[in-house]
């Protein structure tokens, strides 16, 4: 899979961010999540359910660990802090509203997996769900598209690329029972798999860089350059860094308590240090 996320994201430059297996590790965190929490197995079958829908439509998935916005966090009563509130409990699921900085890609997302952050809690439990962007109540607001070149073929990558990072506001949105999971605070178990794939990105753009300043070196005469010779080292070093972290990470990994192995963290930290 990792060489899968290499190839995939380096034709872009490491600007595809999210390739089309991103939103099967986060189903399959929520599933590994709910197992390991001990949940009801009617929690246990809407997560499996839930993963197989996105194995089978290709459903766009993305990740938030559910904080509050900026604003929020600001406020001077700490009961007002938390990014979602529950509105009211229904037979048919949850009332929320609140507001999260989403952050990644919530203008291409078609669900948005809300993790432990957005404070919600029931009976103890931290509550989590699943929510579809184009459900009733929901806005997705998004900054503006960066500044670049106007004219694509000077500036390839800028012109076909932006995440348009942005954040998600609920009113009175209705959850569904099926798509509420109530876990533990942290959102690790969830995003275990996510740090893996995003190091690869990084990856790809770190090589994507690197080849660029190598090919502009030799182009304008410079590999006798001592300051230009120290970029470049500077550029290997953390390449080959993450490279050296990310096959420990796969060769010597953990393992969930139903068996699924994920990347082994103490690798994946390692190079994220680096990043």
């Amino acid at each position: 899979m990792g060489r899968s996320f290499s190839k995939t994201t380096f034709l872009s430059g490491g600007n595809l961010t999210h390739t089309p297996a991103y939103s099967q590790l986060i189903a399959l965190g929520v599933l590994c999540a709910a197992q390991e929490a001990n949940v009801s197995p009617k929690q246990l079958g809407d997560a499996a359910a839930y993963r197989q829908l996105i194995a089978d439509t290709g459903r766009f998935l993305m990740f938030s660990a559910g904080a509050a916005t900026i604003g929020y966090r600001m406020r001077e009563d700490p009961g007002e802090r938390a990014a979602i509130k529950i509105v009211r409990e229904t037979d048919a699921g949850l009332v929320l509203s609140g507001k999260i900085g989403m952050h990644t890609s919530p203008a291409y997302a078609e669900d948005v997996y809300v993790g432990a952050f957005s404070g919600v809690d029931i009976d103890g439990h931290r509550a989590t769900f699943i929510v579809p962007v184009a459900a009733p109540g929901v806005t997705v607001i998004c900054r503006k598209i960066s500044a670049r070149e106007a004219n694509p073929f000077a500036a390839p990558l800028s012109s076909r690329y932006d995440e348009l990072d942005g954040q998600m506001w609920l009113d009175d949105v209705v959850i569904p029972w099926e798509r509420v999971f109530l876990l533990d605070q942290s959102p690790e178990p969830i995003a275990r798999w996510l740090f893996w794939h995003q190091l690869y990105c990084w990856l790809s753009k770190a090589e994507f860089t690197l080849g660029l300043a190598l090919a502009c070196t030799h182009a304008l005469g410079l590999t006798a350059n001592g300051p230009t010779i120290e970029y470049l080292i500077d550029l290997v070093v953390d390449v080959q860094t993450v490279r050296s972290c990310q096959v420990p990470a796969e060769l010597d990994p953990g393992f969930t308590s139903e068996g699924y192995c994920y990347p082994n963290h103490r690798h994946v930290a390692a190079a994220a240090s680096r990043c």
